[in-house]
This record gives structure tokens, sequence and C-alpha cells, in this order.
């Protein structure tokens, strides 16, 4: 044994704690090294110190050796690394600009930060954005750090994974990583106020954050009871419709982030599939981890009872198209159950998963192990908490439910704007021509956009309201953040000071460079 694992003897049972822990340097310091500790002790007291020290020796280091260059970083490591790199190419940029221009400037800013991405593994910008809009987002650490971090999260979880620290959705080390989110976000909202660009009305974010969690609550359970009264009164079905991955996904060293791939294609072809033949279904899809992470796909829907049954034909052929002939794939790869009401209503789980889905730690529905566990894995995996399907947009919904009297000129609008005011969904969705098998097509309402700049100085179309029988609506202004400046020992003004650090958001036209960490 010595002979295989010949770079230590191996150390007395009183040092074993501190030993593992040198050994396990290939994973980054904190939460998931601690972890991988504990596994070896698990793995030492079932199986022996052999087995213990082919997992430090030959798992670990097998399953590490191809994480990436930033695998080891930790935030404070993200944080250096972007102060670095931006530090460098601002240097340069100043140098080439003086020299030979602030295009040939930019061109080679652009050139040394693709060059950076690829050699770090993160994905630089597209290649049809201009030279200077890349420049800008080289030049900005708050970029860097963002995407980093956006590569950086799904695979230290799927290094945790592949070892064996996965075993309740999430890992130890992502729920942590998903509270230090948190309270990041929570210590940034706050310190800053939001404010209006036209007006220079300002909001505490606090406020802002509050208010919008409590609409988004109060909209998704609109929708879903909306659309189950809808179910009703129109005598359609319903089904809970379920996708799982093919079982050789396990076995072949499929990622989560490649299942989670594979079970959003399934779904974009089921719905163009369901989309060219216009069948009239709609309802609410959810990702859900299992228990080791890998994904699966929940789905309510709803629809006339031969419009379900052939949209429920097309989930299975399109989830069948890969390893069709794997055992039990038939009976197991998609799982359809129709409601009967003899039995109980469907519609209670999409009200759980609504309410569920949405919780944070903090919260009492999420104060259980699972719940934080469930909500770490959206997070460090980029996975959609719930989506909804042949609706008309959300942003149609608030226009009416936030139209003004003035804005309301015409009888159609002011029908719109009452039931959408009283939360009434499914008179709305009556109001705006039903479910129809599109989400758009053939309703007299258009998405109206407005033409602005961000951050990094690109006009962006920006959706502000709608157009419905003519008449315009508009609900989103421009507003901008700004840090609150608060004097310790001292009076507090307004939160508005001429000092104030800027950052720009993508509804505002902030300075571009002053971007806030």
């Amino acid at each position: 044994m010595r002979g295989r694992h010949s770079d230590s003897k191996t150390p007395d049972f009183d040092h074993l704690d501190k030993w593992f822990e040198r050994r396990l340097f290939c994973l980054p310091p904190g939460p998931l090294r601690d972890d991988a500790k504990n596994y070896a002790f698990e793995i030492l007291e079932a199986a022996g110190m052999s087995a213990a020290l082919d997992f430090i020796f030959i798992t670990v280091p097998a399953i590490t050796q191809d994480a990436g260059r930033l695998f080891g970083f930790g935030e404070q490591g993200i944080t250096k690394l972007a102060d670095k790199i931006v530090s460098r190419l601002t240097d340069r940029w100043l140098m080439l600009s003086n020299d030979r221009g602030i295009h040939l400037a930019n061109s080679e800013i652009r050139t040394r930060g693709e060059r950076v991405c690829r050699k770090i593994g993160i994905r630089p910008p597209a290649e049809k954005k201009p030279d200077d809009a890349v420049a800008r987002r080289f030049l900005d650490r708050t970029w860097w750090k963002r995407v980093m971090r956006y590569a950086l999260y799904p695979q230290r979880e799927q290094v945790a994974r592949d070892i064996g620290l996965v075993r309740e959705y999430s890992s130890r080390a992502g729920r942590q990583t998903r509270r230090a989110m948190l309270r990041r976000q929570a210590e940034f909202i706050s310190a800053a106020a939001a404010r209006e660009k036209a007006t220079g009305r300002e909001i505490p974010l606090e406020q802002l954050a509050k208010a919008k969690a409590e609409g988004e609550q109060a909209r998704l359970v609109a929708k879903a009871t909306g659309l189950i009264k809808y179910a009703d009164e129109q005598g359609w079905q319903s089904a809970m419709l379920t996708i799982t991955c093919p079982g050789e996904f396990r076995r072949d060293g499929t990622t989560i982030a490649e299942a989670l791939d594979y079970l959003r294609q399934v779904w974009a072809r089921v719905r163009a599939a369901a989309h060219r033949k216009g069948l009239r279904v709609a309802g609410a899809g959810v990702f859900q981890p299992h228990r080791d992470g890998f994904p699966h796909l929940h789905d309510f829907v709803i629809g006339p009872p031969e419009d379900l049954a052939e949209f429920v034909e097309i989930v299975r052929e399109h989830a069948l198209r890969e390893y069709p002939d794997e055992p039990g794939a038939v009976e197991h790869r998609v799982d359809v159950r129709y409601e009967d009401r003899r039995k109980g209503r469907l519609s209670s789980y999409l009200l759980r998963y609504v309410v569920r889905e949405y919780a944070r730690p903090s919260e009492p529905t999420a104060n259980d192990r699972s719940g934080s566990a469930v909500d770490a894995w959206y997070a460090m995996h980029h996975a959609r908490r719930i989506f909804w399907h042949g609706l008309p947009p959300d942003l149609w919904w608030e226009s009416h439910r936030r139209c003004t009297r003035k804005q309301a000129q015409s009888r159609r609008v002011r029908r719109l704007r009452k039931v959408a005011r009283a939360g009434d969904y499914c008179r709305w969705l009556d109001e705006m021509g039903g479910i129809t098998g599109s989400s758009r097509r053939d309703r007299d309402t258009v998405t109206l956009h407005d033409v602005r700049e961000n951050k990094y100085e690109e006009a962006v179309k920006v959706p502000v309201g709608v157009i419905t029988d003519g008449v315009e609506i508009l609900i989103r202004k421009e507003w901008e953040i700004v840090l609150r400046t608060v004097i310790v020992n001292g009076p507090r003004d307004d939160l508005s000071s001429a000092n104030d650090d800027v950052l720009a958001v993508p509804d505002a036209t902030g300075p571009p460079m002053q971007a806030i960490a």
C-alpha cells in the first residue's frame, strides 16, 4: 500500500485530520475541502485506510484535474483576479489610446480580453458586439466578477457531486455560497437607492426590492388560480407531466449543466411542435432536482381533451428521441397523470410549486434542510424556478394592472384595467381572447419598446409598456442606482448627494465605467 501511495508515510490516527486536509490541496479551502475530508473519514470507518487513501490520492485528483483554472478560487480570489485583469488591460488601453487612437486601442483590448477569457475558461462577449462595447466590458471589474461566478459555481457543484458530497440536492459548500450571495445582495440593497432620471426622485432599494418580491408572488398566485379557474369554466382537462433524463446520463458522465440543457432542448422542440399544430394548451413548468442533484421537469398543463392528448404524445415523441431502447424508457421517461377530481386536484401541485420554489432559506416555508438545499441548487446551476407557456406575456398583465385612469382612454382598456387591478387573471385572460395556441398572435395588444443606452453605451431595445386597442400604456421609466452616502456620527441628509457613486443598470444610461462592485 505504501508503494502505491509512496509520497508520504501513513500517519497516526491522532494526526489524520490535518494529514487528510493537507493531501486534499487540489480542492479549494473551505466547506468543499472540509466535506471531502469528512467523507474520507466515513470511507475510513466503513472500508478501511486503503479505500480512504484511494479516495484522496486517486478519485479526487482525477475528478478535479479537468475542473478548469477558476476551480480553486474563492470569493476573495475572484475579486483579486478581476482587479488584476482590469488593471493590466486599463494600463494597456491608456498607452495604446495615446499612441494609436481609441479605435485601435479598443480592438487590441478586445483581442487581449478574449484571450484571457479562453485561458480561464469563461465565455467572451458575442462576436457581433462592436469593439468599443466589448472593451468597456473588459475594463469593468464587475463584469469579470459576474462571469467568473457564473462559470465557477456550477463547475464547483459538479465536482462536489462527482466526489460524492451531494446527498440532498446540493452540497454544503453550495449552500454556504448561496447564503453568501444573499448576504452580499442584502448589503448592496441596504446601501443603495433608485433615482428616476426624469425627475430626480429617489426610493430606497430595500423598499423597491420588497415591493417587487411581494408583487411577483401575488402575480404568480393570480396566474395559477386564474389558470385553474379558466380550465374549470371551459370544461378543459388538466394533467401533470414529468420528463426525466435518460438513465444513461448518470452512467456516461453527463454533467448537471448538460442534463439541464437536454431538458431545455426537449421542451423547446415540444413547444415548437405544439405551436405549429395550433394546440390550445397552456401551463407552468418547473425544473426540480433529484436528491443527487440530477434534474427533471414537471409541467402542469391544461387544454381541451383532444388537444391535451395530442400534446402528451408530442412530449413522449421528443422525450424518447435519445436512447429510446433503454430499458424502462417508455414506462418511466415521461410520467403523465390526468386529473381525477374524485381523488383530488392536480392544481394543488402547481400552487405548492409556486409557493415553494420562490421561498428563500430565510423564510418560514424554507427553514427545513431540503428547502435551503433546493434554493442553493437553483442558484448554483442557474436553473429557472418556474416558467409559463401558452399565456400572454407578464408585461401585458402588469401594464393593464398599473394603467392609470388617464391612460385608460377606451372602453376595452378600462375593462382590462378593472379586472387586472382586481387580480382576476381568469377574466383578464378571457378578455385578451383566451388560450389560442399562441401567446401573442391574433391579439389586439403589442409590446412597446424604447431604445436606450446600457452601461456599456450600447443602444438596446427595452420593453416599456403596451399598445392595446390603439391606446399607448407606458409603465417603465428610466432609473439609475446610486449609493447612499452615510456620515458616521453625523446628521443624515437626503438620499441624494453630489458625491454619490453611480451604477448604471440595463434600464439606465449612467456613466459606463463607474460600476460598483
